[in-house]
């Protein structure tokens, strides 16, 4: 019985470590992310990037990814904003890991959903962007944006 609480206890703490050392690492990323985005740091925010083709680099565009109100958002929002999001196999293909189309070893990911909308010539049309961050290669970063209406 002893030995059973033991393994138990060694198996309670590795989990509790490596969840602690997970949450330090985000932190530490998201704090690095939301100073390179509010002060419009181009150079930061693509060394914030992953870019699963290194040319890629070279069409990124600030304006494009951040407007105001996402700036906003993120320069407001904290570790605990973002909603975890773990890689499921579905029909629809209408996750994170499919748009986007993530490499196969990233089974979790965070993302932090900012709200919109624009008018059209008959109505109101509300709008979720959905900004995408993981770790890859062992390092957090950010892995894309998509739109959903």
């Amino acid at each position: 019985m002893k030995i059973k609480v033991l393994i138990f206890l060694i198996f309670f703490m590795e989990i509790s470590f490596n969840s602690y050392s997970q949450d330090k690492e985000l932190k530490s990323f998201w704090k690095s992310f939301q100073t390179a985005v509010t002060e419009k740091k181009d150079s930061a925010v693509l060394k914030l990037t992953f870019f699963p083709v290194e040319a890629e680099k070279e069409y990124f565009s600030f304006s494009l990814f951040f407007d105001s109100e996402v700036i906003d958002k993120i320069k407001n929002s904290s570790i605990y904003d973002l909603e975890k999001v773990q890689r499921v196999s579905d029909e629809l293909h209408d996750n994170p890991f499919d748009i986007l189309g993530l490499p196969e070893d990233i089974k979790e990911v965070y993302i932090l959903t900012v709200e919109g909308e624009y008018e059209d010539d008959e109505s109101k049309i509300a709008y979720d962007r959905i900004y995408v961050f993981g770790k890859i290669i062992g390092k957090f970063k950010f892995l894309g944006f998509y739109v959903v209406e």
